[in-house]
């Protein structure tokens, strides 16, 4: 199921509007979410894939080993975009069986909520989306490991190694007993974490593909 679907329509003529008018102007797209590659490719004969960069540089990792109440994070943009209300669900329902903290990360600044993510041993981005944002790059960065919800449509459009946990508003619960019956994984899930976005949202690297690109149509 796609869960986004109960929460709002998409503007779709808007949308198909814009990029025509845009195609009109421009000969090549640039997309950072792959899933896009549909909806944008009707208008342009060259559509390139860019990812989404965070600064690898700046978010040092935070690998925490045996955590003897491991905290939980949550930072939603939209709660209702976001899950928010299953990921409450989830929570109350396994604080009878586990000893953690969780926590909800609104109205802060980005300072804080990055040393949040160090100090986190799960965090959630979102359980409807479909795929995952920057703010879950920015956790896995930290060294912790991410839960989101990627589409089953989306998961082959995503490099193999992707170690998105990925959990939905009926899995949720499930998904973190199994995290927190056995939290010793959690310390190399960040691991691999912290690798994957190095390899493929670095902005460092990431920028050698927009140079590339520039160098194509000024070359």
């Amino acid at each position: 199921p796609h869960y986004v679907s109960t929460i709002q329509p998409n503007p779709e003529n808007k949308i198909r509007d814009r990029l025509e008018l845009f195609s009109q102007f421009c000969d090549q797209a640039v997309i950072s979410y792959p899933e896009l590659r549909p909806y944008v490719e009707p208008y342009f004969d060259n559509v390139v894939h860019i990812p989404r960069t965070v600064s690898v540089e700046n978010l040092e990792p935070s690998y925490n080993i045996g955590s003897e109440k491991p905290l939980i994070v949550h930072s939603p943009s939209d709660r209702k975009k976001k899950g928010t209300e299953s990921i409450r669900g989830a929570v109350d329902a396994l604080q009878n069986e586990f000893e953690f903290e969780f926590r909800i990360l609104e109205g802060m600044d980005n300072n804080r909520i990055i040393e949040t993510f160090q100090e986190a041993d799960i965090m959630i981005d979102q359980l409807r989306i479909g795929t995952y944002g920057v703010a879950a790059l920015k956790a896995m960065a930290c060294g912790t490991p991410a839960i989101a919800y990627i589409r089953d449509d989306l998961l082959n459009k995503q490099p193999s190694e992707l170690p998105i946990i990925n959990a939905n508003p009926d899995t949720i619960e499930s998904v973190l007993r199994e995290l927190l019956a056995d939290p010793e994984t959690l310390t190399e899930a960040g691991r691999v974490s912290r690798k994957y976005v190095e390899a493929h949202h670095d902005r460092r690297e990431v920028a050698k593909d927009w140079i590339d690109l520039y160098q194509q149509h000024i070359g």
